[in-house]
């Protein structure tokens, strides 16, 4: 029964991860380049001065 039992838990688990594990990359990704492409992100790597900060992102969020 043992021997049963881990062969289907071994099966089950390689189907799972081939649908779960391209499923976690594509969420990952997308979390990070969200984060990266955020005006607040962009604007912090450019300038240090939290006046700088803020107009760059009103400029970004404004711009048509």
């Amino acid at each position: 029964m043992k021997k049963a039992f881990l062969e289907g838990f071994k099966t089950g688990f390689i189907k799972a991860s081939i649908i779960g594990i391209p499923i976690v990359l594509v969420f990952v990704l997308g979390l990070y380049l969200g984060s990266a492409s955020h005006p607040y992100e962009v604007c912090k790597s450019k300038y240090t001065s939290a006046e700088d900060i803020i107009e760059c992102i009103w400029i970004l969020e404004n711009e048509y």
